[in-house]
């Protein structure tokens, strides 16, 4: 039969040691900062003298993010309702480039207007958005309505072309002047081509608004016969 095995308790005294000499502690300054590409590693370089450390970091770039939002240049010109006008309106012939008189707002210089000959240039290749609204009327001595002929038309086109990409047409059956409004998008590739706002209707459109002075209003933007707003859409 197996005995039982012994079990002993020792006690151990352990003296405290002398106390040591104070220590030095290190001290820590923040050295350069250098930025290198996106595709390599950031890095802290401990340069040590003694007990004193300079820290360099070496940061990445970060990853190219994706472009903001585009910055849409804009001008608006007008053709205002003269005092001078004649009562039955302005005339524009058949094919008559309508008038252009004025750049009422073009801070960065998207276009350029002849007012003589009532043509547009654009300074920048590129899309353009334009919206073209004119108030006319065409003369009508038949009561009864024809639409073969009681109709009016204009549309926006390069110079010398049929390349009408912005239009509109309306039938009409009195001589009250009403609006017309045409939208749309151009592709401007070349900054020497000439464009115009023209009359499309196989007879004279009549510009014509009420008389400001009849208005509640002494802004003449009231009753424009002629605004064109255009929009720079960018480039491909």
């Amino acid at each position: 039969m197996k005995k039982n095995p012994t079990k002993y308790l020792l006690n151990m005294i352990i003296p405290q040691g002398p106390t040591g000499p104070s220590g030095v502690s290190d001290t820590i300054r923040i050295g350069k900062t250098t930025t290198v590409d996106a595709d390599q590693d950031a890095q802290v370089v401990d340069t040590q003298e003694g007990n004193n450390h300079v820290l360099d970091f070496v940061i990445p770039k970060g990853q190219k993010g994706d472009p903001g939002p585009l910055k849409i240049s804009s001008a608006y010109l007008v053709t205002y309702h003269q005092i001078d006008f004649p009562t039955t309106g302005f005339e524009v012939a058949s094919l008559g480039r309508i008038p252009i008189k004025r750049e009422e707002l073009d801070i960065d210089g998207l276009c350029e207007v002849n007012t003589d000959e009532n043509t547009i240039k654009f300074n920048k290749v590129g899309y353009y958005a334009i919206t073209c609204t004119v108030n006319a009327y065409i003369s009508k001595t038949d009561p009864l309505f024809n639409p073969d002929k009681d109709f009016w038309a204009i549309g926006f086109r390069l110079v010398g072309t049929d390349n009408v990409y912005i239009g509109a047409s309306q039938f009409v059956n009195n001589n009250i002047a009403n609006q017309i409004t045409a939208q749309g998008i151009i592709a401007v590739e070349n900054n020497n081509n000439i464009y115009e706002l023209v009359n499309l209707s196989p007879t004279s459109i009549y510009l014509n608004s009420p008389q400001l002075e009849k208005l509640s209003t002494t802004s003449y933007f009231a009753n424009s016969l002629v605004t064109i707003v255009i929009e720079y859409l960018g480039r491909p």
